[in-house]
Order: C-alpha cells, then structure tokens, then sequence
C-alpha cells in the first residue's frame, strides 16, 4: 500500500502542485460574499499574481 502511494505521488506529484499554484492564483483576486470566510493570502503567493492596478 505504501508503495503504491509513494508511485502515485512521483508519477503526479508535479501535475498535483502545478494544478494547486495554478487554483490558488486564479482564486487570489476573488473576493469572498456575505458570509464565507476568506483567509489572508500567504506571502510567497503574491509575486504569482499580477497586478492590474
């Protein structure tokens, strides 16, 4: 079982945090509505996302 796990987390390790960078810009610029919680973005993420001001 261990094993498997360690193959299927070299095989798409790279796609899986490619795909979360990719999630965590996009929602970066959103702004949460009424009653959601929004947490505070981390820092690293900040030099990902562009800046249209």
């Amino acid at each position: 079982m261990k094993k498997k796990l360690m193959e299927y987390a070299f095989k798409y390790g790279s796609m899986i945090s490619a795909l979360a960078l990719m999630i965590g810009v996009s929602a970066g610029g959103a702004a949460c509505w009424g009653w959601q919680y929004q947490p505070k973005e981390p820092e690293g993420m900040r030099k990902f996302k562009r800046n249209l001001d």
